[in-house]
């Protein structure tokens, strides 16, 4: 993220999972899916990495903070 910014990961991380899961879809042995299904996990967590640095640029802190206290 600090290399090429939030933005460009993000949707970089949302396109490989996309692409990890239509691979999954077809995939016609066991080996092929567990592959396609690891690699959509990486990409899933590259992408939810990014959105709590997201929000903290987005928003300030008081408006961050739970009502529920």
């Amino acid at each position: 993220m600090r290399c090429i910014g939030k933005r460009p990961m993000y949707l970089i991380a949302l396109l490989l999972f996309v692409v990890f899961n239509i691979w999954s879809t077809v995939a016609e042995s066991f080996g092929s899916l567990l592959a396609a299904r690891i690699l959509s996990g990486f990409a899933a967590s590259a992408g939810d990495a990014t959105v709590p640095s997201l929000v903290s640029d987005l928003f300030f802190v008081h408006q961050r903070v739970s009502t529920l206290c």
